[in-house]
């Protein structure tokens, strides 16, 4: 969670997902991102976004597995 706007973050996730090789685009929610690594068996498809913590000032991040083996998903998330 982080008190920052959501707009920084959103900068922020788009400079670790580029340093990270993962590619990205923005879908229809202007804070909302698909995404898609390159696993090393298998391609992980992910979305992620930045959401607001009920009753609090807070921002977060909600990740979503779309695709892509469970255990990759997981070693992508944690390696970001």
């Amino acid at each position: 969670t982080s008190s920052k706007p959501p707009q920084e973050i959103l900068d922020q996730l788009v400079e670790v997902l580029a340093a990270n090789a993962v590619e990205f685009y923005q879908q229809e929610s202007p804070y909302s991102l698909c995404c898609q690594a390159n696993g090393k068996p298998q391609i992980v498809q992910f979305q992620v976004e930045i959401c607001q913590v009920p009753r609090m000032n807070l921002h977060g991040l909600h990740f979503k597995r779309i695709s892509g083996g469970v255990w990759n998903y997981k070693k992508v998330c944690s390696k970001l």
